[in-house]
């Protein structure tokens, strides 16, 4: 009975520790998240299985070209030996039968061969190669989108966190003037109509909070499943939104843009010039290839099955020799897979071209969003102010008996439509500021 009991207490401290554990605080950066997801997001992971296989493979191909050995052993039990016919007049008048062999034979035997020329094989071993650059340019493009999805996704939760802030703060405010006006109502100064409307305007404030609250929860949960993390975790930024926001855009506006530097455009040329290699294959398909061999072999005859008695004789025999196989015809195959391929090989340089234009257009566009938004930020942001002063001056008129709540509550609607279009301004500042720094691959 002890035992059990001590066996459940220790199962429910293990259980303990490990909910612990699973709630593990975590404070980190954006420079800190973007290196967390980039060693633990599924993306990531699978574009370096994907660039492990891609080794392999020209690891495999490299192989065909290092000599070969392959051994063989054969046994052979003639449940009933075929007759040869002898003609008649070799040993007699008329045909003569006769068996000949053995009923059980052994032959063991080794073949070293080399390849010495194959055309195909060494465009296949030159395109392996070009594959596995492709997949790590496909690492690097993984990593950039990674990066840029958790800047945004960092930036958005930031976001979330000085929206819930500022609602706040309008409802710390307003609650100060309700609790003012509902003292007046008390004493017998004010009516209750404008007891109501105060009410009903932070009413309005905490619905607008809780669901910026959930907002903010499903941001949060949404970031730590980019970045590979348990949703179970407390994630702490450390970052602070107006250093984001302070930081000038001017390095990124003035910045020379090269079509070179995209790595979609890398990726397009690369897979450009493996579709010249598989041409290139094609064409090799109509060259002869060579190899050489060599084979050892010994070989056992007996008449009972004793083939490892060392007192009976073995018979050896060796030859090595070179092999070619020249194409000759093949009706016309080998000349429409060189035309299919030319066909692909055209279609690869509109990609490629494609690819040039599209990462020029998106630069220019990201470019303009980015001057575009600064300049809405800074509009939103005087605005923003002025629903403040606005509101203010609203509130010493009502309290000093010049103004209605209904103008409060109005004014206070103003100020939190204002403060959206400012939440709005900044995350479109910040989405921009991405988007070109992804455009001049600088994350």
């Amino acid at each position: 009975m002890k035992r059990y009991f001590t066996g459940i207490l220790m199962t429910m401290l293990l259980f303990a520790v490990i909910s612990v554990r699973a709630q593990e605080r975590v404070e980190m950066t954006l420079s800190e998240l973007q290196s967390y997801a980039v060693k633990n997001s599924f993306l990531t992971k699978s574009a370096n299985l994907d660039a492990e296989s891609a080794k392999y493979n020209t690891e495999s191909l490299k192989a065909i070209g290092l000599p070969q050995i392959n051994g063989s052993i054969q046994y052979n039990n003639y449940i009933y030996a075929p007759y040869s016919i002898i003609p008649a007049g070799t040993f007699g008048p008329s045909d003569f039968r006769v068996r000949f062999g053995n009923p059980h034979t052994l032959t063991v035997g080794a073949t070293a061969s080399q390849l010495l020329f194959d055309g195909t094989w060494l465009v296949a071993l030159q395109a392996s190669r070009g594959y596995e650059k492709l997949q790590n340019q496909n690492i690097n493009k993984t990593v950039i989108d990674v990066k840029a999805n958790v800047t945004d996704m960092y930036y958005l939760a930031l976001v979330a966190d000085e929206n819930i802030k500022i609602l706040e703060e309008s409802k710390t405010d307003l609650m100060s003037l309700l609790n003012q006006t509902q003292g007046l109502y008390d004493a017998g100064f004010t009516e209750v109509e404008n007891v109501e409307q105060l009410q009903l305007a932070v009413n309005a404030l905490n619905i607008q909070i809780s669901y910026a609250q959930e907002q903010k929860r499903f941001v949060y949960d949404m970031l730590k499943f980019q970045i590979g993390m348990t949703l179970s975790n407390e994630l702490v930024l450390k970052d602070n939104l107006d250093s984001f926001m302070a930081a000038s855009a001017s390095d990124l506006l003035n910045t020379t843009f090269s079509a070179d530097s995209d790595i979609d455009v890398q990726m397009a040329s690369n897979t450009l010039e493996l579709q010249h290699l598989n041409l290139k294959s094609k064409k090799a398909a109509y060259l002869p290839n060579l190899g050489a061999f060599i084979n050892f072999q010994t070989a056992a005859y007996r008449q009972e099955f004793n083939m490892f008695d060392p007192s009976l004789p073995y018979f050896y025999g060796n030859l090595w020799g070179l092999t070619m196989n020249i194409p000759i015809l093949s009706g016309g195959r080998r000349k429409y897979e060189v035309k299919k391929v030319e066909v692909e090989v055209r279609r690869m340089e509109e990609v490629e071209a494609l690819a040039r234009k599209t990462a020029e257009i998106e630069y220019r566009s990201a470019r303009s969003e980015l001057t575009n938004a600064l300049e809405n930020y800074e509009s939103s942001k005087s605005s923003m102010t002025l629903a403040k002063n606005i509101l203010n001056k609203s509130k010493v008129k009502f309290t000093e008996g010049l103004g209605t709540s209904f103008d409060v509550t109005e004014r206070s609607t103003q100020l939190v439509q204002s403060q959206a279009t400012y939440i709005q301004s900044m995350m479109r500042v910040l989405n921009a500021r991405t988007k070109l720094a992804k455009s001049l691959n600088q994350l």
